[in-house]
């Protein structure tokens, strides 16, 4: 965009990207990108690069999760990968699909024998659901209706976290919340390549096991792997026959016959 424009104008516009593109908060680089770039252009260039999604095959990743047959995804990305590989292994079956926008009136899947995915930074083809930005993050987080169904599913469920950092404010906050409270809500497991000290004191203390597995090169098939250990896995108590139950001593014969 600022090669369309003439000096000093263009210097910048090239000035602010580079501030921004250098920027550690990732919530306040996307809020000052959004201003910098302008509204229409902001939402078009996000589309443009993400529209790909559309026409791609859904990652093998989120089949191997659906095989965990979970009550429900907490999904952080807006391309809905995760909704069309569910509809994709079972179709016709029922999916709820919903985002932070109308969280408040889905909470009752918490409780449903269907499937759901909460899209919780929205999806591609609604502007207006997206979580980007430092005020949309602010925002999200202290809507009530938000706060009651993360926190209730992390008490009512055992999650398990693939792909996304735990300790990320957006999830983390919560399980620092109700440690602090001193609800028990665990544990949940965080499927992590991550392996210093800091990580795992963090984890312990919010009452998340961590389960590291390593990467080579940028492969994560150890991942995978555990992920179909995961869905293969029969508790030994499952596989021992039931026995029938006898009794101690002998019944007493009782004459249920009318006098």
């Amino acid at each position: 965009k600022a090669m369309t424009f003439e000096e000093p104008d263009r210097r910048t516009i090239l000035d602010s990207a580079k501030r921004i593109e250098s920027f550690g908060n990732y919530w306040v680089a996307f809020s000052m990108l959004r201003r910098e770039l302008g509204e229409t252009s902001y939402h078009e260039e996000i589309r443009a690069a993400l529209r790909v999604a559309e026409n791609v095959a859904p990652p093998d990743g989120y089949r191997r999760i659906w095989n965990l047959r979970p009550a429900g995804v907490l999904n952080l990305n807006i391309d809905r990968l995760a909704s069309r590989s569910h509809n994709e292994l079972s179709r016709g079956a029922n999916l709820t699909e919903f985002s932070s926008r109308d969280v408040g009136s889905h909470t009752h899947v918490l409780n449903s024998p269907s499937p759901w995915v909460y899209n919780l930074h929205g999806k591609l083809d609604d502007v207006k659901s997206w979580v980007f930005t430092n005020e949309e993050l602010k925002a999200i987080t202290e809507d009530p209706a938000y706060q009651v169904f993360i926190r209730t599913a992390l008490v009512s469920s055992t999650v398990l976290f693939v792909g996304v950092s735990a300790d990320d404010i957006a999830v983390g906050g919560h399980l620092e919340f109700l440690s602090r409270a001193g609800i028990s809500q665990g544990p949940h497991f965080w499927l992590t390549d991550r392996v210093d000290l800091q990580t795992d004191r963090w984890a312990e203390a919010a009452g998340v096991l961590a389960i590291r597995y390593r990467v080579v090169g940028g492969d994560h098939t150890e991942l995978d792997e555990a992920l179909d250990d995961l869905a293969t896995f029969i508790p030994q108590e499952d596989l021992a026959e039931p026995q029938p139950v006898m009794p101690a001593v002998a019944l007493p014969v009782v004459d249920l016959k009318e006098p």
